[in-house]
């Protein structure tokens, strides 16, 4: 049974300068250029279908350019006739989980997964239900001896408590293990919450999480983004009940947002 979840990077920072090399049935070598900002995966692919789409029109037909949210590959299309990329540069490339220049196709989907969102193809639970926004105020509360009380409000925040996935396959939990490049529980921290992989991705970076279910948390909210406020180590990671079947428990016990 194939679930629905996924998490994404909320903070994929492309640099000024990007840019790549493009040829289509237009013509070219053109030099299409990736505009800099912050983007999600999905809002990536958008924005460089647009950038193909204005910097190298096709003279039949149309670019392309999508994230399967069910294996984390992205492929690049042309609806009429056939184009080539070369990868000027190889920090895009390999982000979007291409190995080498695409020369003269019709469609190319990238060998590895993208970095920046991770798989973990099994249910997520949570102490409250994943959809709400549980708000936090950090109220504190005195009682005097006549039994009065006087209290103080803290800055309101968004949080979650006990977000577990039980059940996650070795192959998406280890980078050893991968047996599709990227596509590991181990890639997608390093990368995106230590920083200990691919340079546009920020310290502690903020992550969009989707359940089995494809429902968003904190959706009742419109949450953007969560911060993994307490990450267990890696070294932590134990055997999920069913140990003779090789699963793995992920727990993240506390995520936060800002209110």
């Amino acid at each position: 049974m194939a679930f629905a979840g996924y998490v994404l990077a909320k903070q994929i920072t492309v640099p000024a300068g990007t840019t790549i090399s493009v040829t289509n049935n237009g013509g070219g070598p053109s030099t299409v250029t990736i505009t800099a900002g912050e983007y999600t995966l999905v809002t990536l692919c958008a924005m460089i279908q647009t950038n193909l789409t204005a910097q190298r029109a096709p003279s039949a037909g149309a670019w392309s350019v999508s994230l399967s949210l069910t294996t984390g590959q992205i492929a690049i299309a042309m609806s009429s006739g056939t184009f080539s990329i070369t990868w000027t540069s190889t920090d895009l490339r390999d982000l979007l989980g291409f190995t080498a220049n695409i020369v003269t196709q019709t469609s190319s989907t990238g060998p590895s997964q993208a970095k920046g969102i991770w798989i973990p193809d099994c249910t997520l639970v949570a102490d409250v239900d994943l959809k709400r926004a549980p708000l936090a105020t950090g109220r504190r509360v005195s009682i005097a001896p006549n039994g009065r009380t006087s209290s103080a409000a803290g800055t309101p925040s968004y949080l979650h408590k006990g977000l577990l996935w039980s059940h996650v396959v070795h192959n998406r939990v280890w980078r050893g293990e991968e047996t599709l490049a990227n596509a590991s529980y181990e890639t997608f921290i390093k990368d995106v919450v230590l920083r200990l992989g691919h340079s546009w991705f920020p310290y502690d970076g903020k992550v969009i999480i989707v359940d089995h279910r494809s429902v968003t948390v904190g959706q009742d909210a419109s949450i953007t983004g969560w911060q993994v406020a307490t990450l267990p180590e890696l070294h932590t990671l134990e055997m999920s009940e069913d140990r003779y079947v090789g699963y793995i428990a992920i727990s993240w016990p506390l995520i936060t947002a800002d209110a």
